[in-house]
């Protein structure tokens, strides 16, 4: 699915988590991604869920260049529990377009390309 920068995008997983895109975003030559995830009890298991988030997030969530040098300049997450939010931040090296994809268990649940244009 092409998407645009301004285009927001809800992906719901099949354990009940919920993935929204927000529209992507461009300040100081940077490329800024950000997602509110929600749909679950982030404080359920020992040790909660939302300690471990972003390693969970990072293997269902992956961003690549379709175009251009995608090149990561970090990134983070916060939230309580019942919202994390997860930031991915990129340089902008000619990138024109990218691709997200959405897993659950390494399956292919959704993916959208972002034209940056």
């Amino acid at each position: 699915m092409m998407t645009s920068r301004t285009d927001q995008l809800a992906v719901a997983l099949p354990d009940g988590l919920i993935i929204d895109r927000l529209p992507v975003g461009r300040a100081n030559g940077h490329w800024h991604l950000s997602f509110v995830c929600s749909g679950v009890d982030f404080n359920q298991g020992h040790p909660p869920r939302a300690m471990q988030f972003h390693e969970e997030f990072r293997s269902r969530v992956s961003v690549a260049a379709l175009a251009g040098d995608l090149v990561s300049l970090g990134g983070g997450g916060r939230g309580d529990e019942d919202e994390q939010d997860m930031h991915m931040r990129f340089a902008d090296n000619g990138v024109t377009a990218l691709e997200i994809i959405y897993t659950y268990e390494g399956a292919l649940v959704a993916s959208e390309v972002i034209d940056l244009s």
